[in-house]
């Protein structure tokens, strides 16, 4: 108790939450704490079951200058799993042709299971992003196994994507209510719709495709505490169910 005492006291931010889910009954808590020096970041992040079981720790280092971020990064399982990552990005902006391009690039590369059976992981993506008033044009690439490009054109509200699924879709805001709709033609032909009103302490989303899935979720903010209800749903039955309290300190 007086450790994790004083490991709320010297961080800078943290949160404390529980999460309740179904239909197969199940629940976790967390503690998660971050500390701020300069250039660098700490995040820590304990995890448990309920009523009370180890299921992760995960502990991270992070160190961001001009553009430039380094992240070594460790987890912890509650089957005594070590896993050992190291992330890293670049991004850089500026005008062009009187507007604004973006790039980034990053990779994240580690050992799975590194103390029973170690197993490489390298996961990398880059994009590079144009933007003037109401168009944008931006390029996409996930890899390495198999790359995986992708091409997204915003022409005012309307949005193009070519890339593993090829959609178009419209989005209009009003105030505090913002809806989208869209047709996604390939790889399989799928209408969609999604809605979300926020207000200062209160948000609501709500989101139907012509497969029949659908979901909503509610979530109330007052003062540093934030609950939530996420419900989805397939076929007119609930597939699933998650009740979230967070507080923040």
């Amino acid at each position: 108790m007086l450790f994790l005492a004083l490991f709320a006291f010297l961080a800078q931010a943290g949160e404390f939450g529980m999460q309740l889910a179904g239909p197969g009954p199940s629940g976790t808590l967390w503690l998660e704490q971050t500390w701020e020096f300069a250039n660098w970041s700490v995040f820590a992040r304990v995890e448990g079951s309920l009523p009370l079981g180890f299921r992760r720790a995960n502990l991270k280092l992070a160190w961001n200058a001009g553009g430039l971020s380094l992240s070594p990064e460790l987890l912890l399982l509650g089957n005594v799993r070590l896993d050992v990552f190291l992330a890293s990005s670049f991004q850089l902006s500026t005008t062009w042709q009187g507007g604004t391009a973006g790039f980034q690039v990053g990779s994240k590369a580690g050992l799975i299971a590194l103390n029973i059976a170690p197993t490489p992981l390298l996961i990398a993506w880059g994009a590079l992003r144009w933007e003037k008033e109401e168009f944008a044009v931006e390029f996409d690439l996930d890899g390495p196994s198999p790359w995986r490009p992708s091409l997204t054109l915003d022409i005012g509200p309307l949005a193009l994507n070519f890339g593993s699924t090829l959609s178009l879709t419209l989005s209009q805001e009003a105030g505090a209510c913002a809806g989208t709709s869209g047709i996604q033609i390939s790889p399989d032909p799928l209408q969609f719709h999604s809605l979300r009103w926020s207000s200062r302490n209160a948000q609501f989303q709500a989101f139907l495709a012509s497969s029949g899935q659908a979901w909503w979720k509610v979530q109330v903010t007052k003062d540093n505490w934030t609950s939530s209800a996420f419900f989805s749903f397939s076929a007119g039955a609930i597939n699933q169910a998650v009740f979230e309290l967070r507080f923040a300190f």
